[in-house]
């Protein structure tokens, strides 16, 4: 197709074409049977003919689009354009390919990514420093390679236990109860650094103990000794290491007298009540009177007391002398005469001791006249029996006291039923 063949004849004076040419030679380009008549000069004819047959020439267009390069025909193609191949096809003919070739690119992306712990890309979450890679198509379906330079910091952790006393200071805080805190910041890499602290907050202690001291003595407190009221602290440490403030309140009151002894009779009996006293002391608040076996019937609460004793016994009297701080006490053992089983007559109203006191003699007179004398004999105030002289009659009796030392004695009036005591006060000479 698009060329000719020439058709060439001989040994005639003329010709004749099927084509009407006379020429002995024709050039055609279209397939047929071509004819030919030839006459001689004698006028003889001869005929011929030839076939041609035209075979067309082939061409071809291919449109491609391709990635980064394009392979045809033995040749890569790297550049968008129009290619042609030529050919000789199956008839022997010209083979025309054209290829009309888009090339598109590739694309390739590389990313720098610093992050803490963690760090999520296109649907994965990565935990490593590292490179990783992500393909996928462009806009022009081509690859696309993503590129991730991955750098992975770590956040920190840290944990402090501290015991402190009263208040602790921490990162600009101050905690003054115990419990577990935590502090956030960053740390050398950017990452989050928290911090816990567990604190244990051990309180000081105030002690306030209070005591008395009487005017004149001296009070000891540990290794301290104190001669006067007041406030006083001290500082010691506690086992838990923190301080620890004792206070001493110490209050001064005036200083009770030391008692001796308690003054009045030691030999009495249960029918009749005997009186008691102690000095008088300025300083004293309250006078405290007491026995197991014996009742105050009056001035308890003072310093000078009647006694009433409740059977025959060795009784102990008690009293305590006091203010608000300070006291003495003292006692006093006395001898109790059981008297009720002397006849009537001998009760405290028929029973009589004159004169009272007396430096010289005394007369117990009993107003009637016995049969059966009793016993009459003195004893002083420890109980023991003296040795007086003493003159009985049958209504009664005198004591001759003259020879005794001032003081109190207890007359002693006794038989078989028991025994009556009065009291009898010696005076000066």
């Amino acid at each position: 197709s698009g060329a000719s063949s020439t058709f060439t004849v001989s040994g005639g004076a003329s010709y004749a074409w099927s084509t009407g040419a006379s020429t002995a030679v024709i050039t055609v380009t279209t397939s047929g049977t071509y004819t030919v008549t030839a006459t001689s000069a004698s006028g003889c004819t001869a005929t011929a003919d030839r076939t041609l047959t035209v075979n067309p020439i082939s061409n071809s267009v291919t449109n491609q689009t391709a990635c980064n390069s394009f392979t045809w025909n033995g040749s890569t193609y790297t550049q968008t354009g129009q290619y042609i191949f030529q050919a000789i096809n199956a008839l022997g003919c010209d083979s025309i390919a054209t290829l009309d070739l888009i090339i598109n690119r590739s694309t390739t992306s590389s990313t720098s990514i610093t992050a803490c712990d963690s760090y999520a890309w296109n649907g994965q979450t990565y935990t490593q420093s590292g490179q990783y890679a992500f393909q996928t198509s462009n806009a022009v379906g081509c690859d696309s390679t993503a590129t991730l330079n991955l750098t992975i910091n770590r956040s920190t952790t840290s944990s402090a236990s501290q015991a402190a006393c009263d208040s602790y200071q921490w990162n600009g805080q101050t905690y003054t109860q115990s419990g577990q805190y935590t502090f956030q910041t960053n740390n050398a890499v950017g990452c989050d650094s928290t911090a816990t602290l567990v604190l244990t907050v051990l309180p000081g202690s105030v002690d306030t103990a209070y005591y008395n001291l009487c005017t004149g003595n001296s009070l000891v407190l540990g290794t301290d000794t104190f001669v006067m009221g007041g406030i006083y602290a001290d500082t010691l440490v506690s086992a838990g290491g923190c301080d620890s403030i004792v206070v001493s309140v110490i209050s001064e009151s005036p200083a009770i007298a030391a008692l001796d002894s308690i003054y009045g009779p030691q030999v009495v009996d249960t029918l009749q009540d005997y009186a008691y006293f102690v000095p008088m002391d300025p300083s004293a608040t309250f006078y405290n009177w007491y026995s197991q076996c014996a009742s105050v019937v009056f001035g308890q609460g003072t310093n000078a007391v009647n006694v009433e004793w409740d059977g025959t016994d060795t009784c102990t009297l008690y009293v305590t002398v006091g203010n608000s701080g300070c006291a003495d006490s003292t006692s006093l053992t006395v001898f109790v005469f059981n008297a009720t089983g002397i006849s009537d007559l001998f009760t405290p109203d028929k029973l009589v001791l004159y004169p009272n006191p007396t430096n010289s003699v005394a007369t117990l007179s009993w107003g009637v006249s016995l049969s059966e004398m009793p016993a009459i004999y003195l004893v002083d105030a420890l109980g023991k029996k003296l040795v007086v002289p003493i003159n009985c009659r049958a209504d009664g009796c005198s004591i001759d006291v003259r020879g005794l030392a001032a003081g109190v004695y207890q007359v002693v009036v006794s038989d078989a039923e028991g025994n009556a005591v009065l009291k009898l006060v010696k005076s000066f000479d």
